[in-house]
């Protein structure tokens, strides 16, 4: 009787420690190739992973861990699944680590590129894509995030040494507006902009709005520029939403979107769209 109580106890265990390892959900994400977050999902919401810092002096060493954890997830030649933008799931099979990757090059070759921005999970999980549809909003909601985008200019501009800033005139121009239906307050709002630096007209620069129509609550703003020397690296951000999706039977809906901090240094993001927190980041 001892021996069979000790053996079902045994069991449970090694079943309990088997799902906590297939909870933790391990997420890559690119077009040629993928590049690996560096957070984790478990139990319903993404969370830094988690390494030995010992003798680990600098953010960098961490990170090092961090991404090795990472890229152990996605072996080589191993078949992984994956929710493509367009809304198409694809088989991919990583071909290989690039020990050369940089901002331009992803870390895992891919035998079979999807030619579509494409999120791919380490463990087969139901990724479910959430249709994103054009929105409007009325001229209330337009101006007040037009004040708040002139806001945030004024701020990041006089950040610049004077040499380098632009003039102060901004040029907001028609805005992108989507939702899903999963969430019919919140839309994603991304106003191109125009304005003048180095005697030329520079077109590169655009605001981002996370906002709740029915609260008129801003959940996430940011002014962004490829080429913008920030006095903090959180502070100009460029963002392009490319797809919503939803994580199993979990009911958040997150935004996948390009994340760019300027001068080369990007990579993608996922976004919680009731919150406006970003949750997780590639490396670069």
């Amino acid at each position: 009787m001892f021996h069979k109580t000790l053996l079902f106890l045994m069991l449970l265990l090694t079943a309990f420690f088997c799902f906590t390892q297939q909870d933790a959900i391990y997420f890559a994400a690119g077009t040629e190739g993928l590049d690996p977050f560096i957070a984790i999902f478990k139990n319903g919401r993404f969370v830094p992973i988690v390494v030995d810092t010992l003798n680990s002096q600098s953010k960098y060493k961490i990170f090092e861990k961090q991404l090795a954890e990472a890229l152990r997830k996605f072996p080589v030649k191993k078949s992984v699944t994956s929710l493509g933008e367009s809304g198409r799931l694809h088989e991919l099979v990583v071909l290989e680590y690039n020990p050369k990757a940089d901002v331009y090059t992803p870390i895992l070759k891919l035998q079979n590129p999807p030619n579509e921005l494409t999120l791919a999970t380490n463990t087969p999980v139901k990724l479910i894509f959430l249709p994103s549809k054009e929105e409007t909003l009325s001229l209330k909601e337009l101006n007040m995030l037009k004040e708040k985008a002139q806001e945030i200019w004024r701020k990041e501009r006089i950040q610049l040494e004077k040499w380098e800033r632009p003039k102060a005139q901004l040029t907001l121009l028609n805005p992108k507006i989507f939702g899903i239906e999963e969430l019919p307050d919140i839309v994603t709002v991304v106003f191109p902009v125009l304005f003048s630096r180095y005697e030329s007209v520079d077109d590169r620069g655009s605001f981002f709005f996370l906002f709740d129509r029915k609260t008129d609550k801003i959940l996430r703003a940011h002014f962004g520029h490829p080429e913008w020397s920030a006095a903090s690296p959180d502070s100009v951000i460029n963002i392009e939403p490319h797809m919503f999706f939803r994580i199993a039977d979990f009911a958040t809906p997150y935004l996948l979107a390009d994340f760019e901090w300027g001068w080369e240094s990007n990579g993608l993001a996922i976004i919680n769209m009731t919150t406006g927190d970003i949750e997780a980041l590639t490396t670069y």
